[in-house]
């Protein structure tokens, strides 16, 4: 039974607690109907958690480029992709993924990114 595998709070997390809960996890699902960022995403990359995301274009334009993450097109497909994503050479590449995006995007990177763009104003 999943029970003894899969835990569901859907309830606010208290802030000492919120890294015992990344590091515990093999993997973050995030079924959102819309938004333009996550900053559960980014929590999730930081510790190299990959993500099972819902279909909407934040998500699509990460999966792009990082493999760190896997698209449910709908909600009966999280299953499926959870169970692809647990797959032992997936999720290696995943983590993997969650690393490559770290470093493509970590604060130093994009405070270079901004200035160049600043200093062409």
């Amino acid at each position: 039974k999943f029970e003894k595998f899969v835990r569901f709070d859907l309830k606010e997390i208290p802030n000492d607690l919120w890294w015992k809960y990344f590091s515990a996890a093999d993997l973050i699902l995030q079924a959102y109907r819309g938004g333009i960022r996550s900053g559960v995403f980014s929590e999730a990359m930081a510790s190299k958690t990959p993500v099972v995301a819902s279909d909407i274009p934040f998500f699509r334009e990460i999966s792009e480029e990082y493999g760190s993450l896997k698209i449910a097109k709908n909600e009966r497909d999280y299953s499926n992709k959870i169970k692809e994503a647990m797959k032992p050479k997936n999720y290696k590449k995943m983590v993997d993924e969650c690393n490559r995006y770290l470093n493509e995007n970590s604060w130093s990177i994009l405070v270079k990114k901004y200035k160049k763009i600043y200093g062409s104003l």
